[in-house]
């Protein structure tokens, strides 16, 4: 397999560019193309023109944060070291803050990947 779908909740897809460009990364594998997409959030496109309620931009703010609490607190399960736990919750925090300061930020960036091993044909 080649090209790998990466779901960037915390880079964006010229963060996760730079990140395959570092030199520990490079030598086990090298971008060959990136394709950037964004996909409007759910949530989001549910909420019409309610932004301007202040009691709805709360509750989508603290429903996304609850997503992504979701997703952090699994990830810890499954590999992220116990100390990070502290960490999660600031997280939390923060984007229930981010979120209903400016809700018009939420449509997800992804990006298309295609990485090849280095090898001497490759190149």
């Amino acid at each position: 397999m080649n090209a790998i779908f990466v779901s960037d909740y915390f880079a964006t897809p010229e963060g996760m560019k730079a990140l395959l460009e570092e030199d520990e990364i490079k030598h086990i594998y090298y971008l060959h193309s990136k394709e950037e997409m964004t996909v409007p959030c759910a949530y989001f496109t549910k909420m019409g023109n309610k932004l301007g309620n202040p009691q709805e931009r709360a509750l989508l703010a603290s429903t996304l944060a609850h997503v992504v609490r979701a997703w952090s607190e699994s990830s810890a399960k499954i590999g992220f070291s116990p100390n990070n736990k502290d960490k999660i919750e600031e997280i939390y925090k923060r984007l229930v803050n981010k979120i209903f300061e400016n809700p018009i930020s939420l449509p997800y960036q992804y990006c298309l990947l295609e990485l090849i091993k280095p090898d001497n044909s490759t190149r």
